[in-house]
């Protein structure tokens, strides 16, 4: 199946510094997150779980959820 979304492009390293900044991410952080419509079945929940432990062990990883759906506030809850 052909996915309908384009490609993510590679940024400059001037771009990353900027957007990081504007997110408040630090320089340094490992950044994981997952862009997809918000379904149970997408596996949101399991990226919160595997937060959790990661978060465990350093702080210095940012998680970024992207999307909207109908399993939005069923997952902000969690």
């Amino acid at each position: 199946i052909i996915n309908g979304v384009a490609g993510i492009r590679r940024l400059s390293e001037p771009q990353r510094k900027e957007i990081r900044g504007r997110l408040n991410i630090p320089q340094t952080a490992v950044v994981i997150g997952i862009f997809a419509r918000i379904e149970e079945y997408k596996g949101h929940k399991d990226l919160v779980d595997a937060a959790a432990l990661l978060l465990e062990k350093s702080d210095n990883y940012r998680f970024l959820v992207v999307g909207k759906g109908s399993y939005e506030e069923k997952l902000m809850e969690y």
